[in-house]
């Protein structure tokens, strides 16, 4: 989930409550290095290299709240070009969801 940071994953772990899908955001008292990792990496999504990056670490799906990204390095990000990326987009009220 996008944004990412230790804030934003305190929501996206209440907001997961709902299914208790597999997800890698999460918070605690400290980031640990794999945290830090997938959060730098995916900085500039949606990028080839985001991309590559997030399938390598096993990650198949990315939700944006593109109104929770001002100030973000995801600002941009729900106005990305993807094509040529091999991702589809879909919008779910005010998420955007991508599948990769």
């Amino acid at each position: 989930m996008l944004p990412s940071d230790s804030w934003w994953d305190s929501r996206a772990m209440w907001w997961n409550t709902a299914g208790f899908q597999r997800m890698v955001n999460g918070a605690a008292s400290f980031s640990p290095p794999s945290t830090d990792e997938i959060r730098n990496s995916a900085k500039s999504f949606p990028d080839a290299g985001s991309v590559d990056y997030l399938r390598k670490a096993g990650i198949r799906t990315v939700v944006l709240v593109p109104d929770s990204t001002y100030g973000t390095p995801w600002q941009q990000a729900s106005g990305k070009p993807i094509d040529g990326l091999g991702i589809k987009r879909t919008y779910a009220g005010t998420a955007i969801i991508y599948t990769l």
